[in-house]
């Protein structure tokens, strides 16, 4: 049996398509790693809005209007509202600016007041006397760029409310004004929490990561309490949405408490721990490539008479070859894997890797740290089962028809129509799907407390799935295999 291993692996190793397919990975894998570096490079908030161009096109409406035509008045009002807030996007950098979320939220509703008052001649009133001192007092705190005291008053305004809510909170007897009472509360705790972090972190209102992950804790944070008091907790959709919210609020807690980007999937880290993602099809052509011709090359050369004269049973024969197949996806999950970690770390920096894999566990409710080499062992056997089954089915196909390209081709194009199969699956709402093997083969849907896509999915139940096809496909090999007449081959 080894040395009929050792003599198939040979001739793999002989074969230049093997080759030609490592070397198209390999340039693949520089590609990918320049590209997402200069990606990383690009902080990505870089906007070409001309805001110019955008005042000009205010000024060129606003000559076509008659203020003190009561019908225009309104669109007039609006206009020269959008004009005046497009000057001072200019002014102060626009979108790259944390200026941008003050003038959109507090300074266009006191410039909407002042354009009223002008319009309609009112400018002796207090209140327009006010908005100007308003107006003022935010310009002067824009040109010192004092974005820290725009946070710590809404976090004086948030502590009030949260204050004034409690007292009301003591006082409330109906249940559905204190559920409605207690909603505000945990809304306004969690805005002081935004805007703690903010300030202790030194997050500005500017459009970055950090301010990203803010957001994503709080909208997620909200979804899991809407979720928690809601009564569609038997839902299996919504508790899909769910626990993607809570992986999600998790991941954005522990990036701004640590610090840290553990998300990026731009550097060398981040790539390796995507690798499945980003070179699964390389994996699968290699492999495929290879079960699909292990056999049906010996007949279409004839040299499959070379091997059943030699003493070994048809059986223990394309067992070595079946065993040369799963060698094979080893040494290329390999291969790829010392390929990204060499060239991820040669183009980006070693650097990252130092840092571990960062997940949430469901089973525990908490984020937990892996070194990369347990994670990424983890995932790759988490996906095993899908290289597996799909290298058998080559494998099946190129022993049962002598056909190499019916093999490689029927093998390929079920793997890219998995994904199709999966969704129409859950679209229909097909109770069956679940008996198919796509939806069971990858096993790391599972890991960490993970549930799968479809209801009633189970990892026993999935590992038994993926062994019946597994078995389904193999035995109708072997019996053929054994029982074909080569005298003519």
């Amino acid at each position: 049996m080894i040395s009929l291993i050792k003599n198939e692996l040979t001739k793999i190793f002989k074969k230049k398509s093997f080759y030609i397919v490592m070397i198209l990975t390999f340039i693949f894998i520089i590609a990918m790693n320049i590209i997402l570096k200069n990606l990383a490079n690009d902080d990505g908030m870089q906007y070409s809005i001309d805001y110019g161009a955008e005042a000009e096109f205010y000024e060129e409406q606003l000559q076509e209007l008659d203020p003190n035509n009561e019908s225009e008045q309104e669109i007039y009002i609006e206009y020269k509202t959008a004009l005046e807030q497009m000057k001072l996007f200019e002014k102060y950098g626009g979108m790259s600016s944390w200026k941008y979320t003050i003038i959109n939220n507090q300074v266009r509703p006191i410039l909407f007041e002042l354009v009223s008052h002008e319009v309609k001649n009112d400018t002796n009133s207090d209140v327009y006397k006010e908005n100007i001192e308003r107006y003022n007092t935010l310009i002067e705190r824009f040109d010192k760029d004092d974005w820290r005291s725009f946070a710590q008053e809404e976090l004086d305004d948030v502590n009030t409310q949260l204050e004034e809510r409690n007292k009301l909170k003591d006082d409330i007897t109906d249940k559905i004004s204190l559920s409605n009472i207690e909603y505000e509360i945990f809304d306004l705790t969690l805005q002081k929490q935004v805007l703690e972090w903010r300030l202790e972190k030194d997050i500005s209102y500017k459009m970055s990561d950090k301010n990203t992950l803010l957001n994503q804790y709080y909208t997620n944070s909200l979804d899991v309490r809407n979720y928690e008091d809601s009564n569609n907790q038997d839902d299996f959709f919504a508790k899909e949405q769910y626990r993607s919210s809570l992986e999600l609020l998790n991941e954005a807690k522990y990036d701004i408490e640590n610090d840290t980007t553990i998300t990026n999937t731009t550097d060398a880290r981040g790539i390796l721990l995507d690798f499945f993602s980003q070179y699964e099809i390389f994996i699968i052509i290699i492999i495929v490539m290879i079960a699909g011709t292990i056999v049906s090359e010996e007949f279409n050369k004839g040299t499959v008479k070379l091997l059943l004269v030699r003493p070994y049973k048809r059986t223990t024969i394309l067992t070595s070859k079946f065993i040369t197949c799963i060698i094979m996806l080893i040494v290329t999950i390999v291969l790829i894997m010392t390929m990204q970690f060499v060239v991820g770390g040669i183009v980006q920096g070693f650097e990252s890797l130092n840092t571990p894999a960062v997940v949430y566990n469901f089973d525990t409710n908490q984020m937990e740290e892996i070194p990369i080499f347990t994670y990424m062992l983890l995932q790759t056997l988490g996906k095993l089962p899908i290289y597996i089954l799909l290298m058998t089915l080559a494998f099946a196909l190129s022993t049962l028809f002598n056909n190499s390209a019916v093999a490689i081709t029927l093998t390929l194009l079920g793997y890219m129509g998995s994904p199709m199969i999966n969704q129409l699956g859950l679209y229909y709402n097909l109770d069956w799907i679940r008996f198919f093997v796509t939806p069971n083969w990858d096993l790391t849907q599972y890991l960490y407390g993970g549930i799968a896509q479809f209801e009633g999915l189970t990892p026993l139940f999935s590992i038994i799935i993926c062994l019946v096809y597994f078995i389904i496909m193999l035995i109708p090999t072997y019996i053929v295999f054994k029982k074909r007449n080569i005298k003519n081959i």
